[in-house]
């Protein structure tokens, strides 16, 4: 996995890996078979996974974690070709049921197995894909209205930075600040504050990254019209 502070990167090369094919395949594909080509991706996932012995491939290739950007890209499509409030409106007790269902297949399956094998990643797609479209669909719920309150809103906006560096400063205050060696724990109150204080440097951090590079682009990708097919 290299060198921890950069370990996370890994997740990084399979989004643009993604956003470099997905793309160029609608351009080709007709609207209509969208859906059918992410579900057909979503299924490849998991036989990818089923078929690794060893963990790394499995983890962090962009054939084993697909799912969940097709998971994505499947929300995006009702979400652009009918309204996630009238999907909601609609099947919203379907939408509840699914993510029980997940809930329930994920438990027994840790609770027999201690492990929820080659779907485990899907598992976990499909329960926040259905959140997403929650979130999106039913934002006059109180369940949509806590997601879109200030304080989250403004997590959410630095989240990308708050995912990308954590583990960096995490790093410099244990191992740099603290002299210690081998993985982070907390056993103490030295820990404690080591494990803390990054987490107040790191939303800073982030913060400036925010004003600095992501909003610019943000705004100057604004500027462009994308279309589905």
């Amino acid at each position: 996995m290299g060198t921890g502070s950069l370990s996370i990167l890994w997740s990084i090369g399979i989004e643009e890996q993604f956003y470099l094919i997905y793309p160029m395949v609608l351009f080709f594909l007709r609207k209509t078979l969208a859906p059918f080509f992410l579900i057909a991706v979503f299924l490849a996932a998991i036989w990818f996974r089923s078929q690794q012995e060893d963990w790394i491939p499995a983890y962090v290739l962009l054939m084993a974690r697909m799912d969940a950007l097709a998971i994505g890209g499947l929300v995006a499509y009702f979400n652009y070709s009918y309204g996630l409030k009238e999907v909601t409106d609609k099947y919203y007790v379907i939408i509840i049921t699914i993510m029980l269902s997940v809930v329930a297949l994920g438990g027994l399956l840790y609770l027999f197995y201690h492990d929820l094998g080659a779907i485990r990643h899907s598992l976990f797609a499909i329960f926040f894909g259905c959140c997403l479209i929650l979130a999106i669909g039913k934002s006059d719920t109180r369940f949509g209205s806590i997601l879109r309150t200030q304080w989250m809103m403004w997590i959410g906006s630095l989240s990308y930075s708050l995912y990308l560096f954590h583990y960096l400063f995490l790093g410099i205050f244990h191992h740099i600040i603290g002299h210690e060696q081998g993985g982070i724990v907390v056993e103490n109150m030295q820990q404690f504050i080591l494990s803390s204080l990054p987490l107040l440097v790191t939303f800073l951090f982030s913060w400036g990254t925010f004003k600095i590079l992501e909003s610019p682009m943000v705004k100057l990708g604004k500027k462009f019209i994308y279309s589905l097919g």
